[in-house]
Order: C-alpha cells, then structure tokens, then sequence
C-alpha cells in the first residue's frame, strides 16, 4: 500500500523507542513516500529532536537514516500545477504548509499518514484518504 508520511509521524516515531509509529514504519506491506521538503523541515528541527528524544543524539540520528531508507523521496516539480492548486485549496485555511503532503497523495493515488487534528480540518476541506 503506497502511503504519504507527515513530518509529524517521522518526529513522533523519533521521540520514543516504543511507538506504534516505529512498528508501523518498518512494515514491509506499506511504500512510503514523501515530498522531499521533509527532510529540510527534519534539518530544521533536529535540535527539538535530540531535546526531546529518549535516545542518544547518535541513536536517534541512526533512526532517522533507517526510516529515510524507508522513504521515496519525491520532488514537488513532478507534480502537476493542478494537482498542487487543488491541495492548495484543501489546506490554505488550516495549514498551507501540509499542501506539499496532500498533493502527494493526490497524485500518487495514496493515503496520506498524518496527525488526527490534521485529519479533521482536511476532511472538512473535502480531503478523506487516511492511513
């Protein structure tokens, strides 16, 4: 099953040793995918990580190579300009910056995996394929 993950699972999964997130990521019956912009938003916040990690900076850093290996990393330009106007509209009233996630759903055909609050304003929005 192909699925589009959120930065808010990959730093939930970070954060504690036993998530359900973990297990999950590391299921052979699921295909990851994410916009590349993942990775920098991760860079970003990586001083947070390690803050809040119950693991050491080097096991924690070792988690997130593992999970990336997991990940096709997808570049927003092979996504058509409607597909990302409609995701667009789906997000601009709770969060224009999950547009990039939800256009890759959209043009993958794919669930999008991401927090529950997310989900809410989404479906509202007319979005409703969840992991």
């Amino acid at each position: 099953m192909r699925v589009v993950v959120d930065t808010n699972i990959i730093f939930s999964a970070s954060l504690s040793v036993n998530s359900k997130f973990r297990e999950l990521l590391f299921n052979s019956y699921y295909e990851f995918y994410a916009p590349a912009t993942l990775l920098d938003e991760i860079n970003r916040h990586i001083d947070k990580i390690f803050k809040y990690s119950k693991q050491s900076n080097y096991e924690t850093l070792n988690f997130l190579n593992k999970v990336f290996d997991r990940i096709q990393f997808y570049k927003l330009e092979l996504i058509s300009n409607e597909i990302y106007a409609e995701a667009y509209k789906i997000c601009k009233d709770y969060d224009e910056n999950d547009t990039p996630f939800v256009a890759l759903a959209m043009h993958l055909n794919a669930k999008l995996w991401t927090g529950d609050k997310i989900k809410i304003a989404l479906k509202q929005n007319g979005f409703d394929n969840f992991l």
